[in-house]
């Protein structure tokens, strides 16, 4: 069945269903991302904090 014999509905249910799936992926994404640069920032506050050698 091609995209233009579709009926709207069915259409709409497909954009909805592939538009959810993006907004996970980007969810986990972002968390993802943000738990790393927070654990950066932390091991920077701990280098400067307790003076430890750093890289």
């Amino acid at each position: 069945m091609g995209i233009f014999k579709m009926c709207l509905p069915c259409l709409s249910r497909r954009v909805s269903k592939c538009l959810a799936w993006m907004s996970v992926q980007l969810f986990i994404t972002a968390m993802v991302l943000t738990f790393a640069h927070t654990v950066g920032e932390f091991g920077v506050v701990l280098m400067i904090g307790s003076n430890l050698p750093g890289g």
